[in-house]
């Protein structure tokens, strides 16, 4: 199998192995050697030495099991559930790494890596994995750092000291530098997506800081897709390749023969059989892509012995099985739900709770203000019904497992089943108002799983983002380009433009001055662009294949004259080194001048971006970033203004249908 060797990590009660004991204790030894200057006597050194082994063991035990809301209450280690995970790196897409037993080798090459990947696809685990890996391959410190808990300490050198501080003493903070200095730690920050917006900036600088004074040492950064990665350029960024058919198969083996289900291995078996045949569901691609996906679909086969051909009633699924599960480890033990709450009025609060956590970007909180929480919902929730918070609480961690509880933080079992019901509170308000509130939001993309959620969930919902976008781009698209300055272009030309600014908010155009001044033009999408993704991505019949035709290149003298002028515009900003991701055609310029358009200059006849001699130069190569995007498609103002109507058109008849009941 590749995976970690069972004599290391066999068993699974609490008692480490002598193996491992005995690789901590070297571990142990050969880190507080190399901060022997500051020991002044034997017992010191004993203490530190024990107090490093104290941590390793935590450590070692921390990683060890996987926590997986598929098998609840049966404990299994990471050798029992984990398959190889693939890394591949998201330019050069034929650099790959097999996260087996050899999994470390990818640090021979890149000392920092991002990995960034949906919802489920193993980030964390893959964490874990190498975390593991560490104890048997390379001699250095592991540390994972949960980067929503940075909030808790000033700096980073102070959440290690804190990590492995022991009960009785603090590990001095000098030794923690020193052994940063020396290169001795391998660093896993774990969850970037998972930091509240407004603890953002300061957990980017706190990175940054400490990668550049802490250079020599490994390190992991996770994170789902998020604009503000583009804050960490000097990672090699790397994404998950989605399970293949036979890993999935392999997955489902591996859940099966751990599971203590009664015929579970039958079951799984049958399962893989069944999805080899079915060849009429097309969500199954996205389920058997995604581990979270594959073991959920196991936990749902056990008791329904079919698949869902949608993801919300997948997750809907989800939620019935654990809420009316009896607990097989206990000889058939039914899980009693103090708060007295049905199915139905359980699933209410719950939604309640996830778009309460989204709204406010909660990732987790103490138990007494999840406490709190839970009273404000309930009071939302149930006018009449008396339920105790407490009760809930219990419930929700024991009964309906959808929150974990770690130390004195409590939080989601995991952030889809939070984004799951928050759509189903959102579908069940049916406001415009608030997904244009969504629509309004700087990190939009941390609604990209609530959306695809609500397209699915609400014939409505979905009419709603529909109409609310191509409403956005009407109303764009008609105010947009009037001053009688751009009459006289081509309207194909203007057109394009309108349909392009739409999508980005800004245009980052570089000179490359040790190039002979290559220049190079970025576009930054827009929230809008993302939305218009999604819809593209969905089918939505609002686009159009681009037609226009250009073949305009300007020569030498007006390129010269361009590169003046921008090099003599106010608010240039010059560069010793500038990178760019791999879709906008910069890498590695060490010198050059970069100057930044927003959206006013887009639309005034003074920007540079539309003088005559270069207004067609600056729109093809806008247009060329868009069509890698798009495949070669375009908004369509005309199939939008049809879309609009026909959504309107409909929203009416409802409206007549519902006024024949008043």
């Amino acid at each position: 199998m590749g995976l970690i060797g069972d004599a290391f990590i066999e068993g699974t009660n609490d008692a480490i192995s002598g193996v491992v004991e005995e690789i901590i204790a070297s571990k142990a030894k050969q880190f507080v050697q190399k901060v022997l200057k500051y020991i002044v006597t034997e017992k010191e050194l004993k203490e530190l030495e024990e107090m490093q082994k104290e941590y390793l063991r935590i450590c070692y035990k921390k990683n060890r099991y996987m926590n997986t809301i598929v098998l609840r209450g049966q404990k299994k280690t990471i050798n029992e559930l984990y398959i190889p995970l693939t890394l591949r790196d998201k330019v050069n897409r034929s650099e790959i790494f097999y996260i087996d037993e050899k999994g470390m080798n990818i640090f021979q090459k890149h000392d920092k890596v991002l990995i960034v990947d949906n919802a489920g696809m193993g980030k964390s685990t893959i964490v874990k994995y190498f975390t593991m890996l560490n104890f048997q391959n390379i001699d250095r410190m592991p540390v994972v750092i949960e980067l929503r808990n940075l909030k808790e300490v000033n700096s980073i050198e102070e959440y290690i000291q804190k990590e492995m501080n022991s009960i009785h003493r603090e590990f001095p903070l000098q030794f923690v530098k020193d052994l940063l200095n020396g290169g001795d730690f391998i660093i896993c920050f774990d969850g970037f997506d998972e930091v509240a917006e407004s603890e953002r900036e300061n957990v980017i600088k706190m990175i940054k800081n400490f990668v550049a004074k802490a250079g020599n040492n490994i390190f992991v950064l996770t994170s789902r897709e998020d604009n503000a990665l583009t804050s960490f350029g000097g990672f090699k960024e790397f994404h998950i390749q989605g399970l293949k058919k036979a890993e999935a198969y392999q997955l489902i083996e591996k859940y099966s023969s751990a599971d203590e289900y009664p015929d579970s291995v039958n079951i799984g078996k049958e399962l893989i059989e069944k999805l080899k045949t079915e060849n009429n569901i097309a969500i199954l691609n996205e389920f058997l892509s995604n581990p979270l996906m594959v073991s959920l679909l196991y936990k749902t086969y056990l008791r329904y012995r079919d698949i869902p051909n949608k993801k919300h009633l997948f997750y809907k699924r989800v939620y019935t099985v654990l809420y009316e599960e009896h607990d097989l480890t206990k000889n058939g033990y039914k899980h009693i739900k103090k708060s007295g709450l049905d199915i139905e009025e359980m699933k209410t609060v719950l939604s309640y709770l996830g778009w309460y956590f989204v709204k406010n970007e909660i990732v987790e909180c103490t138990e007494e203000k999840l406490i709190d929480i839970i009273e404000k919902v309930l009071a939302k929730a149930f006018r009449d019904k008396k339920v105790k918070a407490k009760d809930f609480l219990e419930d929700i961690l024991q009964a309906v497992p959808f929150f974990i509880k770690e130390g004195e933080y409590c939080r989601w079992i995991h952030k889809s089943f939070s984004e799951y019901f928050a759509a189903c509170y959102l579908c069940n308000k049916n406001s415009k108002e608030m997904i244009e509130k969504i629509f309004s939001k700087e990190y939009i993309l941390h609604y990209d799983n609530i959306l695809h959620f609500c397209f699915d969930m609400s014939e409505n919902m979905k009419n709603i983002i529909i109409y609310t976008i191509v409403k956005n781009f009407i109303q764009y698209y008609n105010s947009s380009y009037q001053n009688k300055y751009f009459k006289q272009f081509d309207k194909n030309l203007i057109d394009l433009k309108k349909k392009l600014g739409f999508c980005y908010d800004q245009i980052i155009l570089t000179i490359d001055c040790d190039n002979d001044n290559r220049i190079y033009i970025l576009p930054v999408p827009s929230n809008k662009f993302i939305i218009s993704t999604f819809l593209y991505k969905r089918k939505i019949d609002i686009f159009n294949s681009c037609c226009y035709n250009d073949n305009n290149n300007i020569d030498e003298k007006d390129k010269d004259n361009l590169i003046l002028f921008i090099k003599n515009e106010n608010n240039i900003e010059y560069r010793r080194s500038i990178t760019m991701d791999n879709k906008g055609n910069i890498i590695n310029i060490k010198n050059g001048c970069v100057k930044n358009f927003n959206s006013d200059d887009e639309d005034s006849q003074d920007s540079i971006l539309n003088k005559k001699i270069y207004i067609e130069y600056f729109a093809k190569h806008l247009l060329k970033f868009h069509i890698n995007c798009f495949k070669g498609k375009l908004i369509d103002y005309e199939k939008c203004v049809t879309m609009k109507k026909s959504i309107e058109e409909y929203w009416a008849r409802q409206k007549e249908n519902d006024d024949m009941f008043d």
